[in-house]
């Protein structure tokens, strides 16, 4: 695809979508060819754990600005590093993240009834907090007989 020209590669990716999808595939309104392998800051790259990185600094450039500004890509998916999948699975994370952003802004500040579910929701379930050591019943280890 990057040595066709513009008009070429998009005709090229319209007609793969028709043979995918049916004849109703539109014309683009607009389009924009990138060409990876030939420019001279990329070649074509994708991202890696550089020496002394850890792949956790994949989640690092996944994380929100802001709560405004998303990022999605195979540079951030800690699971499916440098692959085409790590960039799907990432952008329907970020989407994802983005539809649950403007549903709250949306539904504008919660009620306190609210706010008190929200919270206690998000605590931990009792069996997860800190809490007393229990006194074992008298009959515990005990084997019970069966009839």
């Amino acid at each position: 695809l990057e040595e066709l020209d513009d008009e070429q590669a998009v005709q090229a990716a319209v007609g793969a979508l028709r043979g995918m999808f049916g004849a109703s595939v539109p014309e683009p309104r607009k389009h924009v060819v990138t060409r990876w392998g030939a420019d001279p800051h990329s070649r074509g790259s994708y991202s890696y754990v550089a020496a002394g990185a850890r792949g956790s600094d994949y989640a690092v450039a996944a994380e929100p600005v802001g709560g405004q500004l998303f990022f999605a890509g195979e540079h951030t998916s800690v699971e499916h590093p440098a692959t085409v999948v790590g960039a799907y699975l990432s952008g329907l994370a970020a989407a994802t993240a983005v539809h649950k952003m403007l549903r709250k802004k949306a539904a504008g500040p919660a009620a306190p009834q609210q706010q008190e579910v929200e919270r206690r929701a998000a605590s931990p379930p009792p069996s997860k907090r800190a809490a007393a050591p229990r006194r074992e019943p008298a009959s515990a280890g005990k084997r019970r007989r069966r009839r």
